[in-house]
């Protein structure tokens, strides 16, 4: 929405949804490029900062953010999986793909309805260097 206002430092802008028969508002600012948000509330193209329902049952207020002064190297979480190259992940992914197909195909489809899977659309070139 074209919708503005202050929240701390950041300028928000507003957007709404609706949820489970629920109605939200939820303010978010791009001046921190992350898709993030509380609970199911997310996707949007910046951190939310405050979001709530029309009935005023549920509520999500920003509380603080601490960016990385120093610079320092972010360290990520141990995985319990291997490494993949980018060959083998595309190659993993493909698969995962032609089984979904493969599951789809199984069921019946209801008259009228058509649904496509092509799995040769994801390919590593679709990965910046």
């Amino acid at each position: 929405m074209k919708e503005y206002k202050k929240i701390g430092t950041f300028k928000c802008q507003r957007a709404k949804t609706f949820d489970r028969n629920r109605n939200y508002t939820a303010w978010f600012t791009s001046e921190v490029p992350s898709q993030a948000g509380p609970w199911k509330l997310h996707g949007l193209p910046g951190l939310i900062l405050e979001a709530e329902s029309e009935d005023g049952e549920v509520k999500f207020l920003f509380e603080s953010l601490t960016f990385n002064p120093k610079n320092e190297k972010v360290t990520m979480p141990k995985t319990y999986g291997k490494p993949l190259t980018l060959d083998a992940f595309v190659e993993t992914r493909k698969k995962v793909f032609r089984d979904t197909k493969k599951s789809f195909e199984s069921r019946p489809v209801p008259l009228g309805s058509r649904y496509e899977f092509n799995v040769n659309t994801f390919s590593k070139e679709k990965f910046p260097n």
